[in-house]
């Protein structure tokens, strides 16, 4: 099969013992509001997301996903391309297609002009593209090529999250018991979400010689 669904995509994450997406969504409220906007927008068809690797992409799409109802949720598999049978998958309608890291599939083309033909036939569906800013262009050039400019949306470029954000990512992260560690994991990780978590992990597990934080620069 082509697509797979939101469960089984980020079940990927669940057996690996320094990440997952169970935190809370942090400073990620604006970013939220337009990809709600853009599922009630009749003119929409597709939804660009970018922003560089571990900044949030994937956790901001599954807290989306976990919220919308209406609507069947699929995720593009990146080891299996559109082919003639992938029409077949969507039988029914009201139809979310997400393409996360779609800057490493070769077939988004095939993917965008599925979506173009399937809507001139009636069916309900959009598509959301999740990429690192490196592989917009090329993603901007399939584009073009299926879909109208006014029917595709910018989400605005994920950036960093606020100090505040990041610390209470952390705190998180940290549970109760490590939580006065709090201060130097942000100031190692606050570019990068991803490494928050990770770095928090390591933390909890006592990998790194947490005594000697306040003076290892």
């Amino acid at each position: 099969r082509t697509f797979t669904t939101p469960e089984k995509f980020f079940r990927r994450a669940e057996s690996n013992p320094l990440f997952d997406y169970d935190q809370k969504l942090q400073g990620r409220a604006n970013s939220l509001a337009e990809l709600r906007n853009f599922l009630g927008d009749a003119n929409a068809s597709v939804a660009v997301l970018t922003g560089r690797g571990g900044i949030g992409k994937s956790k901001l799409i599954r807290q989306w996903v976990a919220e919308v109802s209406g609507w069947t949720a699929l995720f593009k598999k990146e080891t299996v391309p559109v082919s003639a049978t992938t029409e077949q998958e969507l039988n029914g309608d009201h139809y979310i297609l997400i393409a996360d890291d779609a800057h490493r599939q070769s077939d988004i083309d095939s993917l965008l002009q599925l979506v173009s033909d399937l809507k001139r036939d009636g069916k309900v569906i959009k598509v959301l593209l999740s990429c690192r800013p490196i592989g917009l262009q090329r993603l901007d050039a399939a584009l073009s090529r299926s879909f109208d400019p006014t029917a595709v949306v910018r989400v605005r470029k994920l950036k960093r999250l606020s100090e505040a954000d990041v610390r209470a990512l952390a705190e998180e992260v940290l549970g109760p018991e490590h939580v006065q560690l709090a201060p130097y994991l942000v100031s190692v990780s606050r570019d990068t979400p991803l490494v928050t978590v990770i770095g928090g992990r390591l933390l909890r597990r006592d990998v790194a010689p947490t005594r000697d934080l306040p003076s290892a620069e």
